[in-house]
């Protein structure tokens, strides 16, 4: 079964575009190191279904915002950026508990601003301030890894990918001291020791400052 909020996303970006009289289709780079190669991607091709589900709202529940919503083993993990709260939802979206809390413990995180899903392992793993926090899909605290800064600058996104590694980004805040591994796309290992560079953004620029709601995600099918 697809992620259904990957999903209902999808049909409600053809909704608008069609509205607009724009053709219902996708228009992304193919390949992240060459981004002179694009090509459309038919929503048809992707998309047979839409379920909606209701998430459960009580004392111990009220969400502010969803900034991120992923499905991982049965499993809806909510983030509240505004809140900075992670709720735990069953399938049929009733409430199961929070995950993890916000405060400078070992189990804690500091301020989330990213949270992933392993589709393996059913982990719920969190970014919080240069560190990465692992809870079981029961949500229960696993680890944590701290990621080795490449620049001074911080991450800005990051996303797990399937062999557990990170690929991050962050904008090129017109210091050219960071070198090539400080701004663009790069990847880290699962403890968190930088890999490789796969895009720079060159040159710097002296007025912009960042780039719009910049996001990784990954999207994988559910059995």
């Amino acid at each position: 079964m697809r992620n259904l909020f990957f999903t209902v996303v999808v049909i409600v970006t053809v909704v608008a575009c069609t509205a607009n009289g724009r053709r219902d289709s996708l228009y992304i780079p193919s390949k992240i190191s060459d981004i002179e190669i694009e090509e459309n991607i038919f929503l048809e091709e992707w998309v047979d279904s839409v379920k909606y589900v209701p998430l459960e709202t009580n004392d111990s529940c009220l969400i502010e915002d969803i900034t991120q919503a992923c499905y991982v083993k049965g499993r809806w993990v909510i983030f509240d950026y505004m809140s900075q709260a992670i709720y735990l939802f069953n399938q049929d979206g009733s409430f199961i508990r929070k995950v993890g809390n916000r405060g400078r413990g070992a189990e804690e995180y500091l301020r989330a601003s990213n949270i992933m899903v392993d589709n393996t392992t059913g982990d719920i793993v969190v970014y919080s301030s240069g560190r990465v926090l692992y809870y079981t899909n029961d949500g229960n605290f696993k680890k944590s890894v701290t990621l080795n800064r490449v620049s001074e600058y911080p991450i800005r996104n990051i996303g797990l990918i399937d062999d557990g590694h990170f690929i991050c980004y962050t904008y090129d805040y017109s210091d050219e001291s960071a070198g090539v591994e400080g701004s663009g796309i790069w990847e880290l290992d699962a403890d968190g020791n930088f890999i490789r560079s796969y895009c720079v953004q060159n040159p710097t620029y002296p007025v912009l400052m960042n780039l719009t709601s910049p996001y990784i995600t990954t999207v994988g099918d559910e059995n």
